[in-house]
């Protein structure tokens, strides 16, 4: 949600409150693929199991 809905918002904030310097834009896309990065590490395999049922769907 962060990374692609209120990015442009935050961007535009950024480069406002820096006086127009690139650099923090960089920063928090820089923190926002870490996040993601992170995030697909941390998530279970799904490949081959049902996901309809309720024990293949919590499992990790």
């Amino acid at each position: 949600m962060f990374g692609g809905g209120v990015a442009p918002l935050i961007c535009a904030a950024l480069l406002t409150a820096f006086s127009g310097s690139w650099i923090p834009v960089a920063g928090y896309m820089m923190v926002m693929t870490a996040i993601s990065l992170v995030a697909s590490l941390l998530a279970p395999e799904t490949k081959d199991r049902d996901l309809t049922v309720p024990e293949d769907a919590t499992a990790r």
